[in-house]
């Protein structure tokens, strides 16, 4: 167990709140200015471009197929793939796998 600092601990929620709140905000503006801009990829303020909304080689598989799924079906294959079985692995070395696991910090509050 690591005792912190009360102080420390008290910043890190406030700042966390923080960074919430403008996370949020920044994706409320962000959607507005997705929605003014439409099908346009510029985007101006007085005539001066601050950015841009392009079209990038990403494609929402799983809501296309939700959303089309008849037409997804003709496009549908069969795959076969070597895949590392983690789980295998865990349960046959543990200690290496426990040296590679990844860590996260969550602090409550």
């Amino acid at each position: 167990m690591a005792e912190i600092d009360p102080q420390l601990y008290k910043d890190f929620v406030e700042a966390r709140a923080y960074a919430k709140q403008a996370a949020e905000l920044s994706d409320s503006l962000a959607a507005e200015i997705r929605a003014a801009a439409g099908e346009d990829e510029e985007l101006t303020v007085n005539g001066h471009k601050v950015g841009t909304y392009e079209r990038i080689n990403k494609f929402p598989v799983q809501r296309f197929i939700k959303e089309n799924k008849e037409l997804a079906e003709q496009f549908m294959v069969i795959k076969a793939s070597e895949v590392f079985d983690e789980v295998l692995f865990k349960r046959t070395l543990p200690a290496i796998y426990a040296r590679y696991q990844t860590r996260q910090l969550s602090i409550e509050g």
